[in-house]
Parts: C-alpha cells; structure tokens; sequence
C-alpha cells in the first residue's frame, strides 16, 4: 500500500510548509505528481492511526519513514509531534 490514505486525492490535500509531527519545512509533492511517499509502505493500520490523528494532513517522508519502521517491527507507534 502507498503512505497516501485511501480518501486522499491531489485535490484534498493541501500544501504543506512544515511537517505536524515534527515541525521540520517539506513540501508535499502529490500536487506535483511526484510525492516521495509513494515509495513507502504504510500497513491499513498505520494509514487509519495517521489519518485520524491528522487528517487531510502530510507528514515528512522522515516520520512516515519512521513511523513505519517502528509499525514493522512492532514497536509502539510515536504518533504526536516529536518537536
């Protein structure tokens, strides 16, 4: 699966300045055609605990990175900001 939620499309989300998570400047580039994210693999899990936690929201491709490496191996999941 793509880190994108299901119900987000390139219309809904909006741009982005800074990451809720952790504060750190990135630029969502689903707009663009060409979001980094897309390389990632969120479990139907992780996507439902970030889409209620922030929704129609991006995050870096840092904390989805981490978030999903701490989901794999079964780590519990520092889903507030880490500012």
């Amino acid at each position: 699966m793509s880190a994108l939620p299901p119900s987000s499309s390139p219309a809904s989300l909006p741009p982005n300045a800074a990451c809720p998570r952790c504060g750190g400047d990135f630029r969502c580039g689903v707009q663009d055609g060409h979001c980094a994210c897309v390389g990632l693999t969120l479990s139907s899990a992780l996507q439902q605990a970030l889409a209620a936690r922030y929704p129609d929201q991006c995050l870096c491709i840092e904390c989805l990175a981490a978030l999903s490496s701490a989901d794999v191996a079964g780590q519990a999941l520092q889903l507030d900001p880490v500012r």
